[in-house]
């Protein structure tokens, strides 16, 4: 039990073996509150010293797991802020071992799910092992236990929410996978609340592995703080008032009477904006040209005035920017077709701009089926996208010089193209069938499931992946905002936009300091303070779109509030820098290196035309980028910590405590291939 109840921490860390059938309550040890304090942060601290407890004869137990076999874990983390007042906290943060990219795996996701599991009674929840018979894991005013899971299609979220939400109450809230997590799929997502996602890493191939049908929260507790007055909404003088008095008047984050972009059209709002700076991906990125007229029919806009998209605005808990887009389908005649979540900007980017497809009912069809199957929308449309763009060449090749995998795919092909038309883009009528194939493990699909590195291998054109460490990359093009292409490429876990950094609205958002796009000098500096930024928000459990008008000194005076610390901005980031090499260090035991700390080839090679000019990203200014970030994160030459930054930073002190001090190996991970 907490020994201080009113520090913004619950009773401490839920253990569950679901191979044991165990479920035990155990306190949150603080050095781990010290060094990492919650979310993100305290996830990668939490999995490092479960895995590295793994019994292993060669000295690499974090290398050499499996991801998908019981021996990795999923750790579920909320932060201190979680269920408080504070603006936005409602996120929870999830790491594992990545069956995608085979090191660090690591997600966010909002809603109602974490507030509810943190007012259940705890901080954090291990989940170890794999149950013999699909189990339901409840944790409630009842206490936490395991049950059998009740009967309904483990591959289709919506029936097991139905399911368990019948077996327990309504107001549960209930987290899942789909038929993508079932089938082990390296691209497949947990799902919260429905249409809430852990997106990136494939966490729902290893939530799957378990035989877990689905966790059920729901709590009543409050989270107790330290000083309540400075948290109260009311209070002009208090860190929360001041907080959401400056969300309110920010461009990006105020409210729909006053027009405020992510209020008004979502998060969808920003692609006219991507657009506008040549950012905006096209044709798995092989070039960024988008027509206006179609970019109309697709862009935020076109959400308000729909023929067959309806849509009604919605948040998560305690957050008033509001962006979530509630979504309905309706025929001619105004039934209702198909409802749920979404889709947000970044799956209408991947499945709609990337694809050449225009069309938003279509588009919002594959997003609701994502949602239904667990699918992460940016690596599925990052597959397909590789699928068409190799058929497209395969299919221009003469049929003499084709290689077998070449052949091979066009006769797969087949049977799909008879029934949907050519695999090519814009066919938007191949793309819901694909996205089906994909669940249904059949087919074409089988390759699409397995996400865009492993289906440009099979069929003889790796170089078609736009992926880094074996993640597909989201919808900025690198070549026209070089912070963003550098914080892909130091992302931990991957092509990835938020975690290395969110630095591309730095080309666009006046008043947000703006950065050019193809600066060098100091871009490596700028990606270090957007990843420490971005660490920060997930270590909080707070909205990343918060970051837009909140500064890292508010953030540090509402956690103050909470927890009677005396943080500053600085000591936030310091914290930031920590996780951050810790994951680093976790991918080094699993085989990584700094050339995994690179763009896919096209970016270097192939141009783009931004602001006129045709651009295409230099090997040496991103060698010297990388270098430039590895010096001001204090890494050596090869991306690893000195042993100056390893004492500055204290992570020598916390690897000796849980024994994992020794060298990490250099050699490749078999769980890599």
């Amino acid at each position: 039990m907490n020994d201080n109840p009113n520090d913004g921490y619950m009773s401490g860390v839920l253990e569950v073996d679901l191979s044991a059938g165990t479920v035990r309550a155990v306190p949150l040890a603080d050095d781990l509150k010290r060094l990492f304090v919650g979310g993100r942060a305290l996830a990668v601290a939490m999995l490092f010293e479960q895995l590295s407890r793994n019994p292993n004869p060669a000295g690499n137990p974090i290398g050499d797991i499996d991801p998908v076999s019981a021996d990795n874990v999923l750790v579920f983390c909320t932060s201190p802020t979680t269920g408080t007042n504070v603006p936005t906290a409602s996120r929870i943060h999830l790491a594992f071992k990545s069956p995608l990219t085979g090191g660090i795996g690591s997600s966010n996701s909002g809603g109602q799910w974490g507030v509810e599991f943190k007012q259940a009674g705890f901080d954090a929840l291990v989940i170890a092992g794999r149950a013999a018979e699909p189990a339901l894991l409840i944790i409630d005013e009842d206490g936490p236990r395991l049950a059998p899971g009740p009967q309904a299609d483990p591959e289709d979220v919506d029936a097991v929410t139905d399911a368990v939400q019948a077996a327990t109450t309504k107001a549960h809230k209930i987290m899942t996978v789909g038929a993508a997590g079932r089938n082990l799929s390296p691209i497949a997502c947990i799902i919260n609340d429905r249409g809430r996602a852990l997106g990136r890493g494939g966490s729902g191939a290893v939530f799957g592995s378990k035989n877990l049908l689905a966790i059920a929260v729901r709590g009543k507790k409050s989270v107790p703080a330290r000083n309540p007055d400075g948290l109260d909404p009311k209070n002009i003088s208090g860190s929360v008032f001041k907080a959401r008095a400056k969300l309110r008047v920010g461009k990006v984050t105020k409210d729909k009477s006053q027009y405020g972009i992510l209020s008004s059209m979502g998060t969808n709002g920003l692609m006219g904006m991507l657009a506008q700076y040549d950012e905006l991906l096209h044709k798995n990125f092989q070039d960024n040209r988008h027509a206006e007229s179609d970019l109309a029919k697709i862009q935020g806009e076109a959400f308000l005035d729909h023929d067959r998209v309806k849509v009604k605005g919605g948040a998560c808990r305690k957050c008033p920017i509001a962006c979530t887009r509630i979504t309905r389908i309706v025929d001619g005649d105004g039934n209702v077709i198909a409802r749920g979540e979404g889709p947000e900007f970044e799956t209408v980017s991947l499945l709609g701009a990337n694809l050449h497809i225009y069309d938003l009912e279509v588009i919002t069809q594959a997003n609701y089926l994502c949602n239904r199957y667990g699918f992460d929308t940016i690596s599925i449309g990052g597959a397909v996208a590789a699928l068409m763009e190799i058929t497209e060449k395969v299919t221009a090749t003469d049929p003499a010089q084709r290689t077998a995998a070449e052949a091979g795919l066009l006769t797969e092909a087949e049977p799909f193209v008879a029934q949907h038309g050519p695999i090519a883009f814009g066919n938007a009528g191949c793309l819901v069938p694909l996205v089906e194939a994909a669940a249904a493990n059949a087919g074409l699909g089988r390759a699409v499931a397995q996400g865009a590195r492993r289906l440009a291998e099979r069929f003889g054109h790796p170089a078609s992946a736009m992926t880094i460490k074996g993640m597909e990359i989201p919808a900025y093009d690198p070549r026209a905002t070089w912070t963003q292409a550098l914080s892909y490429m130091i992302s931990p876990r991957g092509g990835c936009h938020l975690q290395g950094g969110y630095s591309a609205p730095l080309a666009f958002c006046a008043g947000y300091g703006e950065f050019p796009g193809n600066r060098i000098e100091g871009a490596a500096l700028v990606t270090r303070n957007v990843c420490y930024q971005n660490v920060v928000y997930d270590m909080l459990g707070v909205c990343a779109f918060s970051g837009f008008s909140v500064t890292l000194d508010e953030l540090a005076n509402m956690v103050n509030d909470v927890t009677g610390s005396q943080y500053k901005a600085s000591d936030l980031e310091q914290i930031a820098r920590r996780c951050v090499i810790l994951e680093r260090l976790f991918n080094t035991r699993c085989g990584f290196t700094a050339e995994d700390d690179w763009l896919p080839e096209r970016f270097f090679d192939e141009t783009i035309t931004v602001d006129g000019v045709e651009t295409k990203c230099s090997r040496d200014d991103f060698s010297r980028m990388r270098r430039e970030f590895y010096e001001s994160m204090g890494l050596d030459a090869d991306g690893l910590p000195t042993e100056r930054t390893l004492d500055q930073t204290h992570l020598d002190e916390f690897l000796r405590r849980i024994g994992a001090e020794a060298p990490a190996p250099k050699q490749a991970a078999a769980s890599r291939e």
